[in-house]
């Protein structure tokens, strides 16, 4: 049970629905996204409590804020018919459903005020759908490639295995309820840097210091709903080499899972996204708080953050668990009109790096601290 659920409702209310359940405490809790369609007719989120017997589940939720549709964020109850002049909103919902035999399917009713209202049907979110199709390709025709006029508006995302999906960091971590993270994770982790760096982060009224904060944690290993982009094809290239294995003699025993049996790599893989496309065809919101079901394009102000220039760095935020299946998915004529993939074979990285290096792009330039710098010097004089 417990991950993101996508889907649709239907009846009263028409429109996308998230739901992400975590095992917390040893309850099933988390929250409910719904993304109207219908004019006039509030997209709202609320908190759940899931209770499961064999087959059959209850999902009660209370706690129902109304979503700017601008923005995606909670609104306060006294601005609601600013936005929604007719709106209603209910005080709780029910959710009565069967999960499929396999676990991956869920369809049911829903009730409002204990009055049935419509139906949803939900599918689990998984790495192993729609994953996107690539390219095989040489190190030099890689270069070749992302050096020609049209590959300027993309931005690039480099990945030790080609097997591994487009996750965020947060999801990555097996968490997927994202109110949680915000009301108690980010306030804890805002305690610990301002003690070790004595930096000021108002998290409640100022959205550039919170972009900033969970910017410079991502920037930092800490998880969070943001992936790593780069304007560069050169410097996800080197992301991509970077500290992977030689390829193992054996074929991989599976195609896209992080599989345990064959830890070492026979491709890496740089992704491309057309993000102007993207942002031009689907609700983005710069809002890193959001609840509307987005993966956005988003600017974050990088205080303290000396990596994210030399990086040219952007990221994206997304509340979505498994990317790829989305963006593959979210237009008629399927996947490769936003998002593809070069996959370049590992017994090319000596080459590749040698020659990043001489780019200017290396371990030292991208991340410039005294540590990575007697890394680099190390690596190139003691190996």
């Amino acid at each position: 049970m417990q991950g993101q659920w996508l889907g649709r409702a239907q009846g009263s209310n028409d429109g996308q629905i998230v739901v992400n359940i975590e095992e917390h405490k040893g309850a099933l809790v988390g929250n409910a996204i719904l993304w109207e369609i219908q004019k006039g007719v509030p997209s709202v989120v609320f908190d759940i409590k899931v209770e499961r017997q064999d087959n059959e589940l209850t999902i009660k939720g209370d706690n129902i804020r109304a979503l700017n549709p601008h923005t995606g964020r909670a609104i306060p109850q006294n601005q609601i018919t600013l936005f929604y002049p007719d709106g209603y909103i209910a005080k709780e919902v029910t959710i009565t459903a069967e999960i499929s035999t396999d676990g991956t399917n869920i369809y049911g009713e829903y009730f409002t005020n204990e009055v049935m209202t419509g139906t949803i049907s939900l599918d689990k979110c998984t790495a192993f759908a729609n994953l996107t199709s690539s390219e095989e390709i040489s190190w030099d025709d890689f270069k070749n490639k992302v050096l020609q006029p049209n590959s300027l508006p993309f931005i690039y995302r480099g990945q030790n295995d080609r097997r591994w999906p487009l996750q965020t960091s947060f999801h990555r971590s097996n968490r997927v309820d994202l109110t949680r993270y915000f009301k108690h994770d980010i306030r804890r982790l805002y305690r610990r840097v301002h003690g070790l760096t004595g930096m000021k982060f108002d998290l409640h009224s100022n959205k550039d210091d919170l972009d900033s904060l969970i910017y410079l944690a991502q920037h930092h290993g800490y998880p969070t709903p943001l992936l790593d982009w780069s304007l560069s094809p050169f410097v996800a290239a080197f992301f991509a080499f970077d500290g992977c294995d030689e390829p193992p003699s054996d074929k991989p025993c599976c195609e896209y899972a992080r599989c345990l049996n064959h830890k070492k790599a026979t491709h890496v893989r740089v992704f491309c996204l057309d993000i102007e496309r993207w942002k031009e065809d689907h609700f983005q919101s710069q809002w890193i708080d959001t609840f509307g079901i987005t993966i956005s394009f988003i600017e974050c102000l990088p205080s303290g953050n000396n990596r994210s220039t030399p990086q040219q760095a952007v990221s994206t935020l997304s509340n979505i668990d498994f990317i790829e299946p989305y963006l593959n998915t979210m237009h008629p004529s399927g996947s490769g009109k936003y998002l593809k993939a070069f996959d370049i074979p590992v017994k090319h990285k000596a080459q590749a790096l040698r020659e990043l290096r001489l780019m200017g792009i290396h371990k030292a330039s991208l991340y410039p601290d005294l540590a990575n710098l007697c890394a680099d010097l190390k690596e190139q004089d003691f190996s």
